[in-house]
């Protein structure tokens, strides 16, 4: 229950950033979820594979989904600033 609660806040902050930056946010969220899921679930198998206990999977699952969706958030927050797009076009059609 509580991962689901803090999958739900961390989606929630990817929305401001992507407007921000002037991409689709429901899409960036949607990324971020899917990046949070297959990154647990990825890491779930390889630690059952590999004789991990049941209950560090309980520990180690949403952190690795957490990394997952911090992933996807450096990508976003790697792009520029909408605004900054706005500045760099301005006076490029001005001839001196």
């Amino acid at each position: 229950m509580l991962e689901i609660l803090g999958l739900i806040y961390f989606i929630r902050k990817i929305g401001p950033i992507a407007d921000r930056k002037g991409v689709n946010a429901t899409a960036w969220k949607v990324m971020a979820a899917l990046a949070w899921l297959i990154t647990e679930i990825t890491v779930a198998v390889i630690l059952t594979l590999n004789g991990v206990e049941q209950m560090a999977l309980f520990f180690l699952g949403p952190l690795s989904g957490l990394l997952g969706y911090f992933i996807v958030r450096q990508i976003l927050s790697s792009k520029p600033d909408k605004d900054d797009e706005l500045l760099a076009e301005f006076g490029k059609d001005v001839q001196p």
